[in-house]
């Protein structure tokens, strides 16, 4: 599992005399270069859910006579980190995220979920089961499938966020509200698109979800680097072929 997300972590310049200074996450993606953006995000999610659960396992640990301490109230009991690619069609997210954990012995550590891979296209969206080395979706489009409409939700305007460059807006979904810092680049690349419409086209700089009826924040997350004008090996725009993984199990390969 270890070789598999190190693999699966990182790209790198297809060519060396573009290679950066410190290595890019999902790195050894090969094919010839392709112009990239990359944002690295990190912050927290979910706590008050997550504490319920520290909560009652805690009150189990001092039971049976042992006791754990958990940590003052507001403080963050899970990290996320994402990586984000933005290509002229692809978006590429790759997120892990470890939250705070009493384990049978009644210790507290930190705990690695399972990570998350999603590849955008302009023909649809392919999530990629690390572990399991398995894609579901729309992951070997032919290049005369159609296109997928673009998703339009309603934006509400936030305002300007001077000190990162930024508009941010809000947009509701079910019982999901979705805040997100957007830098608007100039390139015309629908890869932009994806962040929920038209009207949100640009760099991920910040994004803050809370779900109904608490307002409770399921992620809360920050750029902490944004490396612009990259290149990535073209084969990630057909990331689960090129890395082995097992397309549509059970399912006819979609055309």
């Amino acid at each position: 599992m270890k070789t598999l997300i190190a693999t699966t972590m990182g790209f790198v310049s297809a060519t060396l005399a573009f290679a950066q200074p410190v290595p890019l996450p999902l790195a050894g993606i090969g094919g010839s270069p392709v112009p990239a953006h990359y944002v690295r995000l990190e912050g927290s999610g979910a706590s008050q859910t997550l504490l319920q659960i520290l909560r009652a396992h805690q009150q189990g640990c001092a039971r049976v006579g042992r006791s754990v301490d958990l940590p003052p109230e507001g403080t963050p009991v899970s990290r996320i980190t994402r990586d984000d690619y933005y290509t002229a069609t692809h978006l590429i997210e790759f997120r892990r995220e470890e939250v705070l954990s009493i384990d049978s012995n009644c210790a507290l550590s930190w705990q690695a979920q399972t990570p998350k891979l999603l590849v955008v296209s302009p023909q649809g969206a392919c999530t990629l089961y690390v572990e399991r080395r398995m894609a579901l979706g729309v992951c070997r489009a032919a290049p005369s499938a159609p296109m997928t409409p673009l998703p339009t939700l309603q934006q509400e305007i936030l305002g300007n966020d001077s000190t990162r460059n930024c508009v941010r807006t809000a947009a509701q979904t079910a019982g999901l509200r979705s805040v997100q810092c957007v830098e608007r680049p100039p390139e015309p690349w629908r890869s932009f698109l994806y962040r929920a419409g038209a009207d949100r086209r640009g760099i991920v700089l910040e994004s803050i979800v809370t779900m109904a009826p608490n307002d409770e924040v399921i992620e809360n997350v920050r750029a902490v680097e944004v490396r612009k004008n990259i290149t990535v090996g073209s084969d990630i725009l057909d990331l689960a072929r090129s890395q082995g993984f097992t397309i549509n199990p059970g399912m006819e390969p979609r055309q």
